[in-house]
């Protein structure tokens, strides 16, 4: 689906003014969010993957058959950097619009959580699900050591990397579909 896209829609999301290029007529096409500008937001990846398409990197985290069902959805990923230091991955998948649910699910990561992936297996469950789901790396890249000197990497891991990933996915959200999020 293709759509001219103008500048004429603010997004207000957790008290942050956010200014998004929004659809004119239709949703905004998945190969478009690119072009969103989101305070420090970096998008390092941003793709259409077809039903039954993805393939987890690195192989073997899962395996093809847990994937092999998957609706088409639109694969966003993107670093954050809401503060000198911060290093916040997040990764959303959004289904195809007839297939949305209208609603978004944050996926947890366990433990000390970290790594530079967000695990697949949870954002398919949700996806097959109707949801737009997103998943974050809590701020750091695997144990414990990234926290000794480093105050905003612990409110990363803490509550931030969380809050910035809702923030980020709401905004993404209400570029890609055309209703609102329920």
């Amino acid at each position: 689906m293709k759509s001219r896209i103008s500048r004429k829609s603010i997004l207000v999301a957790a008290g942050v003014l956010l200014s998004i290029a929004a659809p004119a007529h239709a949703a905004t096409d998945c190969t478009n969010l690119k072009h969103l500008s989101l305070p420090q937001t970096t998008i390092t990846l941003n793709e259409r993957v077809g039903a039954g398409a993805f393939i987890p990197q690195p192989p073997g985290r899962g395996g093809p058959q847990q994937f092999a069902d998957l609706p088409a959805f639109c694969r966003i990923q993107a670093t954050l950097a809401p503060s000198t230091g911060s290093d916040i991955k997040v990764e959303l998948w959004m289904p195809e619009a007839a297939r949305w649910n209208g609603k978004f699910r944050g996926i947890g990561n366990g433990g000390l959580g970290g790594g530079a992936v967000v695990g697949p297996a949870g954002l398919a469950n949700a996806v097959r699900g109707g949801y737009a789901a997103a998943g974050n790396n809590t701020g750091h890249e695997g144990g414990s050591n990234y926290a000794i000197g480093h105050p905003e990497k612990i409110k990363d891991f803490g509550y931030r990397a969380s809050h910035e990933m809702t923030v980020f996915s709401k905004a993404m959200i209400a570029a890609y579909y055309d209703a609102p999020l329920k």
